[in-house]
């Protein structure tokens, strides 16, 4: 029987970074890159759509709302799925901002 492999969606609104995650997470065995988008508006909307395991989101992004509050909202939406903050920020307020210690799926990684 074929081994499930994790759906990930890439958040991030840098185009050369956001296609090396790509090249990278597709490299791997056990992952499949689902969607990928650079504001948080079509991060909700890929969310809804694709139903990933995983998202790794930007803070940074395109448009009226940061990754923050895109990710804050799709886990509001569907707690199941895991959150993984990549951001060049290590700003304390960033990941105070965050309820990692209170909720699973969350994870703040530096770039």
């Amino acid at each position: 029987m074929p081994v499930e492999k994790i759906r990930v969606v890439v958040i991030e609104d840098e185009a050369l970074f956001r296609e090396m995650l790509v090249d990278a997470l597709s490299r791997k065995g056990g992952l499949e890159v689902v969607g990928t988008a650079d504001d948080a508006e079509k991060a909700i909307a890929l969310a809804r759509q694709t139903k990933p395991d995983v998202m790794l989101m930007d803070i940074e992004l395109a448009g009226e709302m940061d990754g923050i509050d895109a990710a804050l909202t799709i886990k509001r939406e569907s707690p199941e799925i895991g959150i993984v903050i990549l951001s060049a920020h290590d700003n304390p307020r960033y990941v105070t901002s965050l309820p990692l210690g209170e909720s699973k799926g969350w994870a703040y990684l530096l770039k």
